[in-house]
């Protein structure tokens, strides 16, 4: 089922109430999926290109084995290593950590383990995004950043990760910055913030991309209506460069109208995408925003 209503932009899911995306694998034609963690059975999407992007119901990542986990986003580097995010150690509750799983040759999912305390602390990691030389992108509050949440990076060594180094001032500020998605070749990194001067709604998604000497250049806000008075994040960019995903909680502007609707159109509005609730979008990646 095509969910598209334009060449140029469209809705993959619709009233999410926890969402993400990731990517696959770089040569995989599925690129992207959601889970609706409310529901009692928890459902996944995938969603296929290199056609205008569409969404069909996707099978359980870890079969039965998945519900052990507390979903929050996953980043896969290769078709057999999976980083995502946990707020569960067995069965005692604890801060968001970032956890790699790896698939051995049967297929089969092997247990995750947790990346140390290089990368994890008492505080919330989470929504980690991995370069190809394996560096790790993911946000934290962490005392030595900038303010608020950073996006963090830990540089990969030989023998694991070194420390996490804050981003530059041209990304973090001390607001607020979360939810990056790093190109694979760390030349450009689309991330959310909020509270910053010029915002269009509640959190809007921004990118920044490296000069010619390797440093990051100051982050422009992207454009209307990819940014909405809502909040806007979870960007992913798939492997040919061609569509950004983003999740957003944004309201149909019929929510503004003062006018009088039957019960029908209330029931459109409440339980239709654009309702508050979290959709996920896709539209054309353009490098030049």
């Amino acid at each position: 089922m095509v969910l598209s209503r334009s060449i140029n932009r469209g809705l993959l899911v619709a009233g999410l109430l926890m969402s993400g995306v990731l990517s696959v694998a770089a040569q995989s034609p599925q690129a992207a999926f959601a889970w609706r963690e409310s529901s009692p059975e928890d459902e996944e999407f995938t969603v296929n290109f290199p056609a205008e992007p569409r969404m069909t119901t996707g099978k359980r990542f870890f079969g039965e084995r998945q519900n052990n986990y507390k979903f929050h986003f996953y980043s896969v580097v290769t078709n057999n290593t999976l980083f995502l995010v946990e707020s569960y150690e067995g069965d005692r509750p604890k801060d968001y950590d970032i956890w790699k799983v790896s698939r051995g040759a049967d297929g089969k999912w092997g247990e995750p383990a947790n990346l140390g305390p290089t990368v994890n602390t008492d505080k919330n990691e989470y929504y980690p995004s991995v370069a190809k030389n394996g560096n790790l992108y993911f946000t934290v509050e962490a005392p030595y950043g900038k303010g608020g949440e950073d996006i963090v990076v830990c540089k990969k060594t030989t023998g694991g990760y070194a420390a996490p180094e804050s981003l530059p001032e041209a990304i973090n500020s001390k607001t607020g910055e979360f939810n990056a998605f790093v190109d694979p070749d760390e030349q450009f990194i689309i991330f959310g913030a909020e509270s910053r001067p010029g915002r269009v709604g509640s959190g809007d998604l921004y990118m920044s991309k490296k000069n010619n000497t390797g440093n990051w250049q100051p982050a422009r806000q992207l454009p209307v209506p990819i940014n909405s008075t809502g909040l806007d994040y979870c960007p992913y960019v798939t492997a040919d460069k061609k569509y950004l995903i983003f999740t957003s909680n944004r309201l149909r502007k019929e929510w503004d109208s003062d006018k009088a609707v039957t019960f029908d159109e209330m029931k459109s509005l409440i339980t239709e995408p654009g309702n508050g609730l979290d959709d996920i979008y896709w539209v054309k990646f353009n490098p030049d925003w």
